[in-house]
C-alpha cells in the first residue's frame, strides 16, 4: 500500500476491520527528529486518544465554541507544530475547529 519509509496514522473500526482507513501518513525522514547533541533520533509524530475535555481547553480561545463531544477524538501532534483533532461520527472522520 505504501512504500518503505513511510509511516501512518490509521483507524480500524469493528464493523468493517477489512478496511483499513487512513487519516494521514507522512515519510519517516519528515518525521525524525535528533532528541540531543549525541545524534540519537526518534520521531516527532504522536497519535493518542483526546477526551472531551481535552478537546474542550484545546478549544479554549474560541469565540464560538462548537458543543461538547460525547466520546473521544484522536490528537495527531508532531513536535512543534500544532495538534489536529479528528473525530469520527456518521461514519466519517472530521477535523475539528481550535484557535488560530
Amino acid at each position: 500500500m505504501f512504500g518503505a519509509g513511510n509511516r501512518l496514522a490509521a483507524g480500524l473500526f469493528g464493523s468493517t476491520p477489512a478496511q483499513l482507513l487512513v487519516l494521514a501518513s507522512a515519510l519517516e525522514t519528515e518525521r525524525l527528529q535528533a532528541h540531543d547533541p549525541s545524534g540519537v533520533l526518534g520521531f516527532n509524530w504522536g497519535i493518542d486518544p483526546a477526551s472531551p475535555g481535552q478537546i474542550r481547553e484545546a478549544q479554549t480561545g474560541m469565540v464560538h465554541r462548537p458543543p461538547w463531544l460525547d466520546h473521544d477524538a484522536l490528537a495527531d501532534s508532531v513536535v512543534e507544530r500544532h495538534t489536529v483533532y479528528r473525530f469520527y461520527a456518521k461514519s466519517g472522520w472530521t477535523v475539528l475547529n481550535m484557535p488560530e
